[in-house]
């Protein structure tokens, strides 16, 4: 009907209608939407929850995305079981909503053939853009897609990636770990990683042992999967080991809670006998029996600025290179404690 489309441009929902809902300035609403700028996880909540409820979409993002095929983009996840990846996935759905887009996911299973498939996958889809995380074939991926193709590494950047990047500061995570152990009294420590041809896996090691140089004894640096199971083994070892650690710092949540069990079942008390600090704050560390401290990894702002870098490449495929480096932050819970 003549003039229908001006009736629905008046009728589409504002940025301004978003905030009033959201109880926030019209500012922080940007923010929130844009992931350019520090918003606490509460408000960027309410933000999401009412762009989504009114039907808001980003119009420069709109008007990009009405020359593009699917309104859809792929993400490539090591893992759906560990709950960190899961807090992810949800937080990038959540951000896409916002925009329109809906999000296909695959896990790779840390397996480079397997993560490769799915970007061929996605490609045949024909999908907007990709968020990768643990791309472990940066040369096969880089054949794979064209030229300013939309692509971002999230969390984990792989040796040799020249595309968009977020992810968080490791080095700066570690040594929040190291130092609040050390600052507890605790002089012997041990180190629970994942598999070391994972890039994040041997960074989170290596710079574990560069935290301890001058300040702590390392008795041991154990290396297995990013699993819970792995956690207890590990653990079960360096514990029964001669002169064991009064204090472990694990590479992910799950590896610290398979400590935490292989202490309680040899009768170690935690934090009493023995502290221990996780990597990733997913949402299981405050649920647990002591509840856990751990490096928080700001999941809500890495899938804001993940999504604005894939939406800002769409709208813009010659700009310059994105590389975001969030900090992680120290959330001192029940599972470390002062040497006794």
């Amino acid at each position: 009907m003549p003039g229908s489309a001006n009736r629905d441009e008046s009728n589409r929902p504002t940025l301004g209608a978003v905030a009033e809902l959201a109880g926030v300035s019209s500012g922080t609403a940007s923010q929130a939407l844009s992931g350019n700028a520090p918003v606490s996880a509460a408000a960027r909540d309410r933000v999401l929850a009412a762009a989504a409820e009114l039907g808001y979409v980003v119009n420069g993002v709109a008007r990009a995305l009405r020359t593009r095929a699917s309104l859809m983009l792929g993400m490539v996840v090591p893992e759906v079981s560990n709950p960190y990846f899961a807090d992810l996935m949800a937080a990038i759905e959540d951000c896409c909503r916002v925009h329109g887009l809906a999000v296909l996911f695959g896990a790779s299973a840390n397996d480079s053939a397997r993560e490769l498939d799915y970007v061929h996958q996605f490609r045949e889809r024909q999908v907007d853009g990709l968020l990768l995380v643990g791309a472990q074939e940066t040369k096969r991926i880089e054949a794979l897609l064209p030229a300013g193709y939309p692509v971002v590494a999230v969390d984990r950047v792989p040796e040799g990636w020249s595309h968009d990047l977020v992810a968080v500061d490791v080095r700066s995570g570690v040594e929040l770990a190291v130092a609040h152990l050390v600052s507890l009294g605790h002089e012997r420590l041990a180190f629970l990683g994942g598999q070391s041809a994972i890039g994040v896996a041997a960074s989170r090691r290596d710079q574990f042992l560069r935290a301890c140089e001058g300040r702590a004894i390392v008795t041991a640096v154990s290396e297995g999967e990013f699993t819970l199971a792995s956690g207890l083994l590990q653990a079960g070892e360096v514990l029964a080991a001669g002169d064991p650690p009064t204090a472990i710092v694990a590479a992910n949540d799950l590896l610290a809670l398979g400590a935490i069990s292989a202490a309680q079942q040899r009768g170690i008390r935690v934090p009493e006998d023995l502290s221990v600090v996780g990597f990733d704050d997913s949402s299981i560390a405050g649920a647990v029996s002591p509840d856990l401290t751990t490096i928080h990894q700001p999941v809500e702002q890495i899938a804001a600025q993940a999504v604005a870098a894939v939406l800002s490449r769409i709208e813009s495929p010659r700009r310059r290179r994105v590389a975001k480096w969030l900090l992680p932050e120290l959330v001192v819970r029940g599972s470390t404690a002062p040497k006794i």
